[in-house]
């Protein structure tokens, strides 16, 4: 499968009309969607996919809800039941993140270890579902940088990466570096773009040197699955008009 572009749907808010948000995808130009949104306001499987088939848009991932450490039950389980709907809705991915970073010191060897065991456990459960589990690793969460990254990586073998590039550069990795160095985790990638910390569409931005630089070790690294791309926060820019924007901005650098 050669590299496909999807839209995290978070932008809509948690309870937007799913078959007219879809429609809007598809007419902008994007392939799928992340899902973003409560299972209680999506509804079955089925239903879900029966608006994935009218309207021609598939999901690319499922968003998890409720980070927790390896002896958080409830996350857990709330996470599975997540784990469930994206296998059913034939969803390529799922998307983990990790709790809120101390405010007031880093997080110890055995913060980081329970969050790597919470993620073992989701990246196990997943493999059985045929769903691969992966971490976004992002600012402000208890697993941030490079070192602890690559410390969960490690007790966490069944784990995946979805490796947000503009996570990686904010955090120092380099969206370049990291995409080589983990190569061979990455099941997903979300990009997304800032100006002077401020989050803006893609392409607007100024914390990459080059966008099209990213793409070419995208390419060279062979990876062709899922990218998910976001907008930015205007707030004179309904969702759909962001969702032009970043797409037109891919379109004008052969994306």
């Amino acid at each position: 499968m050669s590299l496909k572009l999807s839209y995290n749907t978070l932008e809509w808010g948690p309870t937007p009309n799913l078959h007219e948000m879809l429609l809007d995808l598809k007419e902008t130009g994007w392939d799928g969607w992340e899902i973003r949104q409560p299972l209680d306001w999506l509804g079955s499987a089925e239903r879900i996919n029966d608006i994935v088939e009218e309207t021609g848009l598939p999901v690319a991932s499922v968003c998890g809800q409720n980070w927790g450490f390896a002896d958080d039950r409830v996350a857990i389980e709330l996470n599975k039941r997540r784990i469930d709907l994206a296998a059913a809705v034939n969803a390529d991915s799922y998307v983990i993140m990790a709790p809120p970073r101390p405010q007031d010191r880093s997080p110890t060897k055995d913060e980081i270890a329970s969050f790597a065991g919470f993620a073992e456990v989701l990246a196990k459960y997943g493999v059985d579902k045929g769903v691969d589990v992966t971490f976004h690793f992002h600012y402000g969460q208890v697993v941030q940088s490079e070192e602890e990254v690559k410390t969960v990586v490690d007790l966490a073998p069944t784990l995946k990466l979805c490796v947000d590039l503009s996570h990686a550069q904010l955090l120092e990795w380099g969206a370049i570096r990291c995409l080589r160095e983990v190569k061979d985790r990455i099941a997903y990638l979300h990009l997304q773009d800032f100006r002077k910390w401020r989050f803006v569409n893609i392409g607007d931005g100024d914390l990459f040197e080059s966008i099209p630089a990213l793409f070419e070790v995208i390419d060279e690294i062979g990876f062709q699955r899922w990218l998910g791309c976001h907008g930015g926060l205007q707030t004179d820019q309904t969702p759909k008009m962001r969702a032009e924007a970043c797409r037109n901005y891919l379109r004008s650098i052969g994306i």
